[in-house]
């Protein structure tokens, strides 16, 4: 059966958190800038109470995240989430999520 593709617009955090909640297999994420601690303290949970479940990170190299995300990342690596850096020089202007692919 092929995959739905939801775009949303409105109540996101509530909706991400849900979403984060209610994954079995595999969390991916892209975001140029990851600013909220409320999401990333769910993601820390999720992978406490799961810890089978692939959750992994990518972030662009900047002064946001150097302020906002790097004070995770002691505590995503504890946990065994995975950050990635970006490869290329471009900024990385993504924003989002893929929730239990089965490609993960």
């Amino acid at each position: 059966m092929p995959q739905k593709t939801v775009i949303y617009t409105h109540s996101l955090k509530k909706i991400i958190i849900e979403a984060i909640e209610e994954s079995q297999h595999c969390i991916l994420i892209a975001m140029a800038w990851f600013t909220d601690n409320s999401i990333k303290d769910c993601l820390l949970l999720h992978k406490k109470n799961f810890p089978r479940i692939k959750i992994e990170i990518v972030v662009d190299n900047n002064n946001i995240n150097d302020a906002y995300f790097n004070d995770y990342k002691d505590a995503f690596d504890d946990a065994g989430i995975i950050i990635r850096r970006k490869k290329s020089r471009k900024f990385l202007h993504h924003k989002f999520m893929v929730f239990d692919n089965i490609k993960c």
